[in-house]
């Protein structure tokens, strides 16, 4: 046996999954189907069952334990039904203890366990007389691959689960015994206040590696100073970041670079559920960025976070030291291989498939200091000299967030973001009434592009329309023939309807009553009869009625009372709203910083050979005054561009008498 090192005590949820593969029954001599006859599709020597959350480390623990290496033992505590310990220990080595029956379909109502269970591991319940809780996951397949279509939870209800005071169970090992805790908590009522201060009383020194799907856990205070590595899964930390990505390329968005400041921790750790890894390790000290291999079958597994978490902990307890790129890459490798059955789905383009991991490891006053230069005045970062001598524009910082849309402005970032949690929360629901969102802002700023990348980012069908291009009220009813026509057409695919210029009128009159019954009951009448409309999202682009001489629309109030949000992007209102000077000089000089990162990214669109830009180019831009919606002025400087080449823009491509620039510019990256 290899040299014996301190044990681990795993504390937390321990929860079964159960996979039912189901396909459609169609049979004429069933009885009490209900609307869809389903039956499983799972052959006896199939996985179906296996363990999640702390039970889930427990086995991939236990399975890395054996490779070579330092030797330890095991300790799990939680809440179970007492009579499945023994099941439960057999969930842990099924995976490598082939005539194991107990993750396997059966037609038996009983499992067919081996005679040995594993060594050197002891489950030990915290309360008698509680329930083992299960999910079972059901799953069917499509022309692509397989998607989920419902999920059961069987669990004890909160309440019971909360009853009686929480004791450590007698017979864990002595303090010095134990040199690591990992805590798995789904906040299902294992891991409390009470438990984290016995174990933290009675282990001192050991150190705990924490994952938990509350947002401010008050036991992690108590902690905080033993803590070697705090993992947020995706369920924590994509709430607040909608676009499903914490990366662009190999470096964090402004998101996530604004997340992690902001969090106090040795070692955190952030997932997304693209398999990205962010985070500040070695304490604090550096940034660490990884893309995760995919599974070998493709798709994703449900308990690939888990397995991660596992992984890294048997690294750092098994060698110690500080955090290494080697360290990572093998953690990331052993994820992948442990992370559980694998739950297979065609990729949608925004899963990276590769067949190793890339991590990347610098130190994060580098971040620091790059991401403070890119949202400051004009953006340029210079070389660590100071000069403007080969500094560069990283041109896709402007637009991190959202790809292909500048926004530095807290306000108008804070608003996009609130666009993406509605749109995704729309996606991931079964909606029973349509979104609609009212953006409004200065012309030419880009309000259609808007509408374009969100239907791209979220995968809707996009139906643009344009109320100056019709010529009579009756055309409006070609634009709803076109989105009943396109939802009959694709029953499985969101529609996402842009309505631009919205402010327009038809017929010496605004357009905003013929869009109060299909916003409010998802109708519309046409030569007196009446057709429906499934729900939909509705994005209508216009600019603030208020700020335009055109006298208010009678209907504008019924129809804004029937819209879902009314967003206000425009300079002006992002600078009314602001709380204070301070707040409104930064919307100020935000904006100009905008103008600079939207004047390089069409220079590059209209030049893709241009790679660097004079810096009183970039100065022209960055002069305009942004409450004069400088977009149109922009792309006009853009156009009239004469005789550029060899990659490089000058003040002299604008103005033949200009002086020749000295300072150019690196332009690095595309949005």
């Amino acid at each position: 046996m290899s040299e014996e090192i301190g044990d681990i005590i795993i504390a937390g949820d321990w929860v079964v999954d159960e996979y039912w593969h189901l396909v459609r029954q169609r049979s004429e001599i069933s009885s009490h189907t209900g609307f869809v006859h389903y039956r499983s599709s799972s052959k006896p020597t199939e996985r179906i069952i296996d363990l999640c959350s702390a039970g889930h480390v427990a086995r991939v623990l236990f399975t890395l334990r054996s490779s070579p290496g330092p030797y330890y033992r095991i300790w799990g505590i939680g809440d179970w039904n007492t009579g499945d310990t023994e099941r439960l220990l057999h969930l842990i080595h099924a995976h490598e203890v082939t005539d194991c029956g107990a993750p396997l379909a059966n037609f038996s109502l009983d499992r067919n366990l081996c005679g040995t269970p594993p060594k050197d591991i002891r489950l030990m319940p915290l309360h008698n007389g509680r329930q083992t809780t299960r999910v079972v996951r059901l799953y069917q397949p499509t022309g692509a691959g397989i998607e989920q279509i419902s999920r059961i939870d069987w669990e004890v209800p909160p309440e019971e689960g909360q009853q009686g005071g929480t004791a450590l169970p007698d017979g864990l090992p002595a303090d010095g015994s134990v040199t690591s805790i990992v805590v798995h908590d789904l906040c299902k009522g294992a891991v409390t206040d009470e438990l984290i201060s016995q174990l933290f009383a009675r282990y001192p020194k050991a150190n705990w590696y924490v994952r938990t799907k509350s947002q401010n856990p008050t036991w992690l205070k108590k902690i905080q100073s033993q803590v070697a590595l705090f993992l947020i899964g995706p369920e924590v930390a994509e709430p607040g970041n909608p676009w499903g990505s914490w990366l662009n390329g190999a470096k964090i968005s402004y998101q996530s670079f604004t997340y992690l400041r902001n969090l106090e921790s040795k070692a955190t750790v952030v997932l997304s559920d693209n398999r990205e890894v962010i985070g500040r390790v070695n304490d604090g000290r550096d940034c660490v960025t990884a893309k995760a291999p995919l599974p070998d079958t493709g798709g994703t597994q449900v308990g690939w976070p888990s397995a991660l978490l596992a992984a890294l902990v048997h690294t750092f307890h098994t060698s110690g030291g500080p955090w290494e790129k080697s360290k990572l890459e093998q953690a990331l490798v052993w994820a992948r291989e442990h992370a559980g059955v694998p739950v297979t789905v065609a990729s949608d383009g925004t899963h990276l498939v590769s067949d190793s991991p890339a991590v990347e490891i610098e130190r994060w006053s580098t971040q620091e200091n790059e991401w403070d230069r890119a949202m400051a005045e004009m953006g340029v970062i210079p070389q660590p000299a100071g000069d403007l001598t080969d500094a560069r524009l990283e041109v896709w910082r402007g637009a991190s967030d959202l790809p292909g849309y500048v926004a530095c402005i807290e306000g108008k970032r804070s608003l996009l973001i609130d666009i993406g949690k509605r749109l995704r929360a729309f996606v991931r629901s079964d909606p029973a009434r349509s979104l609609s969102i009212l953006l409004q802002a200065d012309p030419g700023s880009g309000k259609t592009h808007l509408a374009r990348l969100l239907a791209r980012k979220f995968d809707f069908s996009p139906l643009p329309f344009d109320i100056t291009q019709m010529l009579h009220r009756e055309d409006l009813l070609d634009l709803f023939d076109a989105v009943a026509t396109e939802q009959a057409n694709h029953p499985g695919r969101r529609v996402l309807v842009v309505v631009d210029e919205i402010n327009a009128h038809l017929d010496t009159d605004a357009v905003y009553a013929s869009f109060l019954a299909p916003l409010e009951q998802g109708v519309y009448v046409r030569r007196g009869r009446v057709f429906s409309l499934r729900p939909c999202v509705w994005i209508f682009a216009g600019t603030d009625p208020e700020k335009t001489d055109r006298p208010r629309s009678v209907k504008i109030s019924d129809f804004e009372q029937r819209l879902t949000a009314t967003v206000k992007l425009d300079y002006r209102s992002l600078r009314e709203a602001a709380l204070d000077d301070k707040a409104r000089e930064d919307v100020r000089l935000k904006a100009k910083l905008e103008q600079v990162y939207l004047g390089a990214i069409m220079i590059q669109q209209r030049y893709p050979d241009v790679t660097r830009v004079g810096n009183s180019v970039l100065r022209k831009f960055y002069d305009l005054g942004p409450e004069e919606g400088p977009a149109r002025k922009i792309r006009k400087i853009v156009d009239e561009l004469r005789n550029v080449q060899h990659g490089v823009v000058t003040a002299r491509n604008v103005s033949p008498d200009s002086p020749q620039d000295r300072d150019l510019v690196r332009l690095i990256g595309k949005v």
